[in-house]
């Protein structure tokens, strides 16, 4: 396809066509991985996605699981959720999306010591009631493979 049919199937019959654009969010990506019960999240954990490698960073980012929480109590969103989020050039963060749906990196959120997929259930199982949770680990460097593994700390980023 030459660039003179790409642009007349592609551009818009007219100008008053309105188009949705989104700004250019330059910093890093963050992943938050919730299990929630009928609107109230149980536990969450961040990560922040490194821009030059695989290797992700388990962070203790309240703001980013405190406006989830927001999120998911205003959907009534149930189970496994994941909200991501990324930084603008003034380094806030802004919302990508939600899923309504595990991430595929929940296993690397589940090395901070907080099983995710295991809280969901036994939430389940029980009708919301609460188990104590273990204080999970922040800082982690990890990353997929076949299985998530930790990443040494002599690795680089």
């Amino acid at each position: 396809m030459n660039l003179t049919s790409w642009r007349a199937r592609y551009t818009p019959p007219s100008s008053e066509r309105r188009q949705l654009l989104m700004e250019y969010l330059p910093g890093c990506e963050y992943s938050v991985d919730l299990a929630c019960y009928r609107g109230e999240v149980l536990a969450g954990v961040s990560r922040r996605k490194s821009l030059t490698s695989p290797v992700q960073t388990i962070l203790d980012r309240a703001d980013l699981i405190e406006h989830s929480a927001q999120l998911v109590a205003a959907f009534g969103l149930h189970g496994l959720i994941n909200v991501q989020y990324k930084d603008a050039q003034d380094g806030s963060p802004k919302l990508l999306e939600i899923n309504a749906r595990a991430s595929g990196g929940i296993a690397m959120s589940c090395l901070s010591g907080l099983n995710l997929p295991f809280i969901a259930y036994q939430a389940c199982l029980q009708d919301g009631k609460r188990s104590a949770l273990p204080v999970p680990s922040y800082g982690l460097r990890v990353a997929e493979a076949p299985s998530a593994f930790i990443v040494p700390e002599w690795a680089p980023q």
